[in-house]
């Protein structure tokens, strides 16, 4: 029936005359019912707001008589029978009352009169604890109670608390709290005018009813619920059983806290009747509109299909493939315009077919590139797992080689990365393009592929390298290039290679070759993408081993800490032992004469001490725990010494053969460090040669040095004379790698658990901190020679600074010394004695703070040990200088790594001696102190 576009055209025209027509009968009706519905509305609010008015009135009005009473002068001050009186003469003239009382400041019944019945004073109450004493007296403000209902007779009831002051104190004096009758309400509302179908009633906060035209609503407890507004009012028990056909209006009453609603209902059916008959005129009138459409219409619609029907068979014959047929033109009206277009479609028809057919070819060509795109990025996501799943960067190549051959359908190809130290390309994943001998098997083997001396690579591998741009040849015999493959090698006949960049910095290489087809653009994309991805793992990679090599130096230099530690301890127990051996043995060499037969002897004993003192020395410097002291040294003595101590080292196999020049000058270092040198040296030099033997060449001479000598030029040393401390092995030797990584942190070629690898580092960073230069010769096979350059100082400066020892000068200054070790303390004793000082000795810290604290003045200088079981040297020297701050004091360690002589000094201790103590140093230190130089 709807197929009929007759069918159609008519129910659209009518459709267009019934839709005004019924949308302007609707809202005129809408707009006439929420007229009325909002003038209903209105006058129920109005009746609410004037109802709520009187009763607020009637309520304040009452509690206004009660504010009377409390004004009258002294109420609290009347006699219990003045205060009945009065009260008794409120409720006779005002009904609205049932009961009043008196209450006194702190709650007690003074007056209580109800009209209903008697009361004796027997019946006199408390009313501290309840909310109508409470609340006037924290607020001095009116207090209206909840509306409650006598049990009796069920009326409703209110209480009001009117608080009144004595005038005098202006404090609380007591609280009037009256009964109120709210039945008289019911009265005001049985008088309302109202209109028919409407109601008025009111209810408290809590939605019960408490007045009510009808007295009864109220006596069966009938409930409402209260919403936000007006129309959301909802009843469970209501007055009239309306249910939602009636229009409310609502008024709320505010009496302290308390809050009543007056309600007024309005029945629909009397409220909106005007309503009602509006719209029953509004739609009569526009039925009848309808009927009228209908009939002028279908005349028009008959006018409308007949060209159509024309046209449609017109098409028809055309639809079976007579492109020839025109349709009719019956006018230039739209039908007309419709007929051309018909004609001209028929002429187009052709053109459009082939169109039609070129836009599924692009479509065809767009669906295999969407193809190839989505098998590009599957093999990114799988090439993504196999990143996360493995850090193993040749699996990663593998599976990166084979997704490029599958992209590029290339029969050949390998994946390699740059190692950063040789600058090789090394292909840990190539295809057999030298035959089964290039496949590359194991875990370990790789394939390696050497720059040339300028960093630059050959053949065509070394094109894309060279420009770090992608490279592609589907001609590459006739490209330069490709002269010098080897032999054996298979012929290219296409090649496409690109560089894999990390931060604009070469890593690594993805090369393709022997595709069916010629490499393309496309191609290249394919490959720089998966480059990418592979220049992610490269760099993860290099990361982890630079994380790995951080570690690993982490945990030397973490075992030199410890070692450090340990040489620290070690050296002050040593520092102690050494104390009387070097003392004793100075004062028995100060009493005997050259020619005695034991002073050789005691010489012997004091010079092996002083070695040890010495070896202390490198300790400490060796655990960071002693700053070094650079000093004028004639290193000839100093050199024989050193290669005696290595001669008892070394096994007999080894021969030393020394060649030291007597007339070398002076240089300014660090006997402790000179001498860690030449034993670090010595040392690497015996593991070269290890127990089979061989010689190891120790010589020292002076050569001079010019503004032109490379040393000078291109090492930092200054022109003149120097001293070269040449000393070469007959070992093993190195080949070049190892000799450009000997002097780095913890490298070393022994084996594991045998060295640090710190051994030549700390050579290399003492004679940079000499200003000095040390070079290194050595072939494997050959041996090896380090020489070591160190500026010469003047003579002029070595004899100044060698006239500033002096011999040991004595006084008679008294001197306290503390020191918890018997045998150094009675050392130190006789030492001081020896020199003519008073002494007083003391073991224990404490003691001797009190034997300062009783004589301040009686001693001249305190010396003190600083690690002490009491009482450390720094915390006696701080309690002394409190009692007496110009006592000079000076403090004496074997080894303190938290006190330092910085910290003594700005406690105010005058001096600091590392021990073993020197009779020479302490004499110099002791004048030095006492003379305040």
């Amino acid at each position: 029936m709807f197929g009929k576009i007759r069918t159609r055209l008519t129910i659209a025209f009518i459709g267009l005359a019934v839709l005004p027509i019924l949308f302007l009968g609707s809202f005129i009706a809408a707009k006439t019912f929420t007229a009325a519905k909002q003038l209903a509305i209105s006058v129920t609010h109005d009746t609410a707001l004037r109802v709520g008015g009187d009763v607020e009135d009637f309520i304040r009005g009452m509690v206004d008589h009660i504010e009377v009473v409390t004004k009258t002068p002294g109420l609290h001050n009347l006699s219990r029978q003045k205060q009945l009186e009065i009260m008794r003469e409120l409720l006779a003239f005002q009904s609205g009352y049932d009961q009043m009382t008196i209450l006194d400041p702190l709650g007690q019944e003074l007056v209580r009169v109800n009209r209903l019945q008697m009361v004796n004073g027997g019946e006199i109450g408390n009313w501290a604890d309840q909310r109508e004493f409470l609340a006037p007296l924290q607020t001095r403000e009116i207090y209206y109670g909840p509306v409650l209902f006598r049990e009796n007779t069920g009326e409703p009831y209110m209480t009001c608390s009117v608080p009144f002051t004595d005038p005098q104190t202006g404090m609380i004096a007591g609280i009037v709290v009256g009964e109120l009758r709210l039945k008289k309400i019911w009265h005001l509302l049985a008088t309302l005018d109202l209109r028919p179908g409407e109601q008025v009633y009111i209810v408290n906060h809590e939605g019960l009813v408490i007045a009510h035209k009808n007295p009864s609503i109220v006596l069966r407890g009938t409930q409402t619920h209260l919403g936000a507004e007006p129309d959301n009012l909802q009843r469970s028990h209501h007055p009239d059983p309306l249910g939602d056909q009636a229009i409310l209006g609502d008024h709320h009453i505010f009496l302290g806290d308390q809050r009543l609603h007056i309600i007024c209902e309005w029945e629909k059916r009397h409220a909106l009747s005007l309503a009602y008959r509006l719209m029953v005129v509004i739609g009569l009138g526009t039925l009848i509109a309808l009927a009228a459409a209908v009939l002028v219409m279908v005349p028009v619609v008959g006018n409308i299909v007949r060209p159509l029907q024309r046209l449609a068979t017109t098409a028809r014959k055309i639809e079976k493939g007579n492109l020839t047929e025109q349709a009719e033109v019956a006018g230039d009206d739209e039908i007309g315009e419709l007929a051309h277009a018909f004609n001209r479609m028929t002429a187009q028809l052709h053109s459009s077919m082939t169109d039609l057919q070129t836009e599924v070819m692009e479509r065809t060509d767009i669906q295999k590139a969407l193809q190839r795109e989505l098998l590009i990025n599957k093999s990114l996501a799988s090439l993504s797992k196999a990143m996360l799943a493995s850090e193993d960067i040749k699996e990663l190549a593998d599976e990166i080689l084979k997704r490029a051959q599958q992209l590029t359908a290339s029969e050949h190809g390998y994946v390699g990365y740059i190692d950063q130290k040789s600058g090789n390309l090394v292909c840990p994943t190539i295809t057999a393009m030298q035959g089964k001998q290039c496949q590359i098997e194991g875990d370990d083997f790789k394939m390696e592929f050497p720059p040339n001396a300028d960093g630059t690579y050959d053949h065509l591998w070394g094109v894309a390298l060279n420009s770090r741009q992608p490279f592609l040849a589907n001609n590459p015999m006739a490209h330069p290039s490709s002269q010098g493959c080897p032999t054996g090698h298979v012929s290219l006949e296409r090649f496409l290679t690109v560089p894999v960049l990390f931060n604009d910095q070469l890593v690594g290489q993805i090369a393709v070759a022997n595709s069916p087809s010629d490499y393309g653009e496309r191609d290249i994309d394919t490959l720089e993408r998966l480059s990418d991805l592979y220049a992610l793992a490269l760099n993860r990679d290099q990361g982890q081993q630079e994380k790995e090599k951080l570690l690993s130096d982490l945990r030397q230099s973490q075992k030199m800490e410890a070692i450090g530690t340990l040489a620290g301890g070690i050296a002050h127990d040593f520092n102690n032992m050494l104390t009387p051996i070097l003392g004793y043995s100075e004062l028995a060499l100060t009493r005997l004469t050259p020619d005695h037969e034991l002073f050789s002897h005691l010489q012997t004993i004091h010079q092996a001490a002083d070695r040890a003192k010495e070896l202390i020395k490198q300790i400490l410097t060796f655990s960071r725990q002693r700053e070094h002291e650079l000093t004028t040294l004639k290193i000839q003595p100093i050199l024989r010494e050193t290669i005696k101590l290595l001669r008892s080292s070394l096994p007999t196999t080894i021969y030393i053969r020394p060649n030291i020049d007597p007339h070398c000058g002076a240089i300014l270092s660090d006997l402790t460090q000179f001498q860690q040198i030449v034993m670090n040296l010595g040392t690497n030099a015996y593991h070269a040669m290890g127990d089979s033997g061989g010689t190891l060449e120790i010589s020292l001479q002076e050569i001079p040095l010019s503004d032109q000598d490379p040393l000078v030029t291109s090492h930092g040393l200054h022109p003149g004379p120097a001293a070269c401390l040449t000393i070469s092995d007959t070992g093993c030797g190195m080949d070049k790698t190892t000799v450009s990584k000997i002097f780095d942190p913890y490298f070393t070629t022994k084996e594991q658990g045998k060295g640090t690898g710190m051994g030549l580092a700390m050579v290399h960073g003492i004679i940079r901190n000499h200003h000095g230069h040390i070079s290194v010769y050595s072939e494997p096979g050959q041996g090896t020679t380090f020489k070591i350059y160190l500026p010469i100082v003047s003579e002029e400066r070595a004899l100044t600074e060698s006239a500033t020892t002096g011999t040991a000068a004595g006084g008679t200054e008294r001197i306290l010394l503390v020191d918890d070790e018997e045998v150094i303390i009675l050392m130190l004793r006789d030492m001081l004695e020896y020199l003519g000082y008073q002494v007083v000795t003391i073991t224990s810290s404490s003691e001797a703070l009190k034997m300062f604290e009783e004589r301040p003045d009686y001693y001249d200088l305190v010396i003190t040990d600083q690690p002490m079981p009491e009482l450390t040297g720094g915390e006696l020297a701080k309690a002394m200088l409190a009692i007496r701050p110009d006592i000079p004091i000076i403090l004496c360690t074997g080894f303190s790594e938290s006190f330092t002589e910085e910290l003594a000094r700005d406690m105010g201790i005058r001096a600091y001696i590392m021990k073993p103590v020197i009779l020479q140093e302490l004499t110099e230190k002791i004048r030095a102190v006492l003379s305040h130089e």
